[in-house]
This record gives C-alpha cells, sequence and structure tokens, in this order.
C-alpha cells in the first residue's frame, strides 16, 4: 500500500499538471484524487515505524521526528513550486512532484502470508460507502460557504452523508476485516476520543491560518507566493526543535499533557496573527503541529498489536485531513457573510480567523478536560511500576 500510495500520487500529480491544456474541472478532479496518494502513505509509514520500534525513548523520538516532516515539506514544496510558478511555469511543480514520487516508488513489491482475497482484505465496501458520507458531509459544509444554506441540495447532501456514515457502521460491524477493528471502537470510549477531539479542533485552527495566512499576504499585501513562502519558512526550523523537544517529552509527561501544550500553541497562533510579525505565527503554530501529531499516534499505536499498527495513524490522519478541510468551510461561511458581498476583503479574513480562534480555543478546552481526567491513572501506573 505504501508504493502504490507513491504510484497513484504520482499519476494524479502529472495529470494535474497535463490539466493546463484542458479546463478548470479536470484541475480540480486531479488535486481531488491526488489526494488520495498521501491518504495511503501516512497510515502505512506509521505502520512501518510501529511494527520496526517497540514502545520507549526510541519510537517516542522516531513519532516525533516523523511528526516534523509536515513543516520542513511543506516549507520546500512551498518552496521549489513557488520558484517553478514564478521563474519558470506553475505545471511544472507537478510534474517535478510526479517524477518524484515516481522514484521513491520503485521498491520491492510486498508479499501476502495470508489466504484472504485482495477484495476481502482492503474491505472496498466500506470504504466506499464510508467515504461517500465524510465526503458529502465535507461538500456540503464547504458548499454552503459559496451559495448558503438555502439551495435545497446543500442540506439534503448533508443530512444524506450522515446516513452514509451509519450504514458504514452497520457494514464495518459484519465485515470479514473491517477498515477498524472492533477493538478499536473500545477506545473510543476512553483516550481515543479525546485525542481526536483535541486533534479535530486543533487542526481545523491550523488550517484555517495557513490558508488565510497565504490570502492575507499575497491579496491585502501583494507579497508574491515566493516572499510569502519566506515568512512561514521559519517554521522549518521550529518545527525540528519541536520534535526533539517533544521525543523528550513523551517518556516523562503523560500524552494529555502534551495534548494540551499542543492545543495552547494552536490558540496562540491565531491573536499573533493580528498583533505580531508573520514570521512569530510559523514560530509558534508548528509546535502544536509536532505536539500533537506524535502524541496522538503514539497513543494508539502504544494500545494496538503488531499486525494493526497502520491503523494507529488512521483514524488520527483522517482526523487531521478531514477537521482541515471542514475547518476551512466554516471558516468560509463566516467570511461570506461579514465581508459585504465581497466588498470588504479584509473584514472577511478577520471573521474567518476569528472563527479559527473558537476551534482553536474548544481544542484548549477538551485538552484540559482530557489532562485532569487522564492525570490520576499517569500518577497510579507510575507508582505501580515503581
Amino acid at each position: 500500500m505504501f508504493v502504490i500510495g507513491f504510484c497513484w500520487f504520482s499519476v494524479w500529480s502529472l495529470l494535474a499538471g497535463f490539466s493546463v491544456w484542458s479546463n478548470q474541472i479536470l484541475f480540480d478532479c486531479c488535486r481531488a484524487l491526488q489526494g488520495i496518494g498521501p491518504a495511503l502513505l501516512l497510515p502505512n509509514a506509521i505502520a512501518i515505524l510501529g511494527k520496526t520500534y517497540r514502545p520507549g525513548l526510541r519510537k517516542e523520538m522516531i513519532f516525533s521526528l516523523f511528526g516534523a516532516t509536515a513543516p520542513g515539506g511543506f516549507i520546500v514544496g512551498g518552496v521549489f513550486s513557488s520558484i517553478l510558478a514564478q521563474l519558470a511555469w506553475w505545471p511544472w511543480g507537478y510534474w517535478v512532484m510526479g517524477i518524484t514520487c515516481a522514484i521513491l516508488a520503485l521498491s520491492p513489491q510486498p508479499k501476502f502470508d495470508d489466504k484472504l482475497h485482495l477484495w476481502q482484505r482492503l474491505d472496498l465496501i466500506g470504504a466506499i460507502v464510508g467515504i461517500s458520507g465524510l465526503m458529502l458531509i465535507k461538500f456540503s459544509w464547504n458548499q454552503a460557504a459559496l451559495v448558503g444554506w438555502k439551495n435545497p441540495y446543500t442540506y439534503v447532501l448533508f443530512i444524506v452523508g450522515f446516513i452514509f456514515i451509519g450504514a458504514f457502521a452497520l457494514i464495518e460491524r459484519k465485515a470479514t476485516c473491517p477498515l477498524l477493528p472492533r477493538s478499536v471502537f473500545r477506545l473510543f470510549t476512553g483516550e481515543l476520543a479525546w485525542v481526536l477531539g483535541c486533534i479535530a479542533a486543533g487542526w481545523s485552527s491550523l488550517g484555517i491560518i495557513i490558508y488565510y495566512f497565504y490570502q492575507f499576504m499575497e491579496v491585502i499585501k501583494g507579497d508574491s507566493p515566493l516572499l510569502a513562502t519566506a515568512k512561514q519558512s521559519a517554521a522549518a526550523a521550529s518545527g525540528a526543535v519541536t520534535a526533539l523537544v517533544t521525543g523528550f517529552l513523551l517518556g516523562r509527561l503523560p500524552p494529555s499533557v502534551i495534548m494540551f501544550c499542543a492545543m495552547a500553541f494552536f490558540t496562540a497562533g491565531l491573536p499573533i496573527f493580528a498583533t505580531a510579525r508573520a514570521f512569530v505565527v510559523s514560530l509558534i503554530t508548528s509546535w502544536g503541529m509536532d505536539m500533537s501529531f506524535p502524541s496522538g499516534t503514539l497513543i494508539l499505536s502504544n494500545s494496538m498489536p503488531r499486525h494493526h499498527q497502520g491503523l494507529a495513524a488512521s483514524p488520527v490522519a483522517t482526523t487531521v485531513n478531514y477537521s482541515i478541510s471542514l475547518g476551512l468551510g466554516f471558516a468560509g461561511t463566516v467570511e461570506t457573510h461579514v465581508n459585504d458581498v465581497g466588498n470588504n476583503v479584509l473584514r472577511g479574513y478577520r471573521g474567518a480567523l476569528y472563527m479559527g480562534i473558537r476551534l482553536a480555543s474548544l481544542g484548549l478546552v477538551l485538552s484540559i478536560c482530557f489532562m485532569f481526567m487522564s492525570w490520576g491513572k499517569y500518577r497510579h501506573n507510575q507508582k505501580s511500576y515503581r
């Protein structure tokens, strides 16, 4: 699946570049399908790391360093795509990405040691129903930001999406190889529910601040894409430092405390955007990214057997990507309602950022509750260990 992810990412990246000779619809479809590639890569990469390292300091440090690739890769990709767009031609950014992924896909094919057919192992029916439900809910929220909720198809699709989610839950109860084993659902009543709630709120606010950061710099201030990326470049160095600090703290503090710190950084980044220089925002928000993701994945990884390590990242990765998209839908709805029908762009951006502050604050409140509820259990385990 890891190799398939690179192959898929490569094909649709190349097609996204070639869509320059077609139309906007083809480009949008290619970009949507392109996202399936990293969605395949992330959980399988976590599975490889989870199977390779046993619980301990080394595993905590590796997971933290893996999380640091997010801000670092974001900056590197932004720099090269900006250079190619400004000095050459923007499709080259997608073509270079496609060629790079094709090179990375050149690895030995894995062998399966079970007797299940591929379609049974993948649970295609459950995947199609579950993904359809999530897509319909997300589409209705993001489309409502453009056309409003008065159009019937927006709220009809919203309701149908939840029906699909209910059908997905029923299918997974009878599937031979469910996407999420039944043992995972028992975790939803404990730490996993708190972890996913915090990550959903925090990362939705992160998606808002990143998107509107570039909108503000390029639309309001008139910066070039390369200059706007340069103002975010501090995130790479800050993310590397955060990874080392988080890897050191994960074995010495309960994950709930680290999650609280992450939500605090997410919450602090948005008000700072209104009062400080741009690079300060990138310094702060990268701490939220690289503290929340490793702690969340480690909680799940250490709670699951070796053959289910890929599932340790799946709920977290799905929550991260879905909350970013859904948070932008919330922010876009606020923006369109306060920007005076497009006549006051800055006011719309500010309204969207206020929405981000509310989401980050929600994550902070959830993390505080999670921290107090898990602290007693952590102290009890520490005494038992001694």
